[in-house]
């Protein structure tokens, strides 16, 4: 089983496109081959006890 790696994806605020950013950097690997995958284990940005769109 060969090596693995992760990337952190950080952003100054809500809303800049991080989310956006990462469903393109992983389109974009799994078109040359790679096996690439999100995990988004926080969402912020809800309120008033909603969730957030994420």
């Amino acid at each position: 089983m060969g090596e693995g790696h992760a990337f952190a994806l950080v952003g100054t605020d809500t809303g800049v496109g991080k989310t956006r950013v990462a469903i393109g950097l992983v389109r974009g690997l799994r078109a040359i081959g790679r096996r690439a995958w999100i995990h988004k284990p926080v969402a912020c940005g809800g309120w008033d006890g909603r969730t957030s769109e994420d």
